[in-house]
Formats: C-alpha cells, structure tokens, sequence
C-alpha cells in the first residue's frame, strides 16, 4: 500500500485520474435538493463501470468509508449531479499492486 492518501475535491464532473488507483472513500456535500454522485472506474460515465452511487437527501452530507481499498485499474471518474455542492475523494495512485 502507498505512503499516504491524497484527496482530490470537485464541484463539476470530472476525471480524477486515467491511471490505476486505490479508492478509500468520498464525502458528499449537496446543496438544496437531494442528488447522487457516481464513482465510475474508467475515464468517463459512458465506458466506465459504475462501482459506486452515493445519495444524500438535501442541505446533507454523505461520507462513505470503504473497509479496504478499492482498486480501480483503469482509472477514477466521478460524475455530480446538479444539487452536489462537492464531493471530496479520498485516493492514491496504485503503483505496483
């Protein structure tokens, strides 16, 4: 396992990286309405596999916790709904897993 675990936060959608990565887990923040964050391994929503959705209700927070981490080999990209304030993702290159 890697030294230490960067974080990345985003308020729009976007790629986190193309590269194989270790995920420890994300915090959601939504503003005014309920909304969903989607976790895809891969560079984009539509070739990436969704591995993960994460829903808070409105003006809420979300920290979801994985007990180990999760490789991703072909890379992380997080889609945001419109009500997501931000999402912060807890992560690290994989190096040689």
């Amino acid at each position: 396992m890697p030294d230490t675990i960067g974080h990345t936060r985003l308020a729009a959608s976007a790629l986190v990286t193309p590269d194989a990565c270790l995920l420890y887990g994300l915090i959601q923040l939504n503003a005014v309405a309920s909304a969903a964050v989607g976790v895809y391994e891969g560079r984009d929503a539509t070739a990436g596999r969704l591995i993960i959705t994460a829903k808070a209700g409105a003006d809420d927070s979300k920290a979801i916790t994985l007990p180990g981490p999760l490789y991703l080999a072909n890379g992380l990209y997080v889609s945001l709904a419109a009500n997501v304030s931000e999402v912060t993702l807890f992560w690290s290159p994989a190096g040689n897993v």
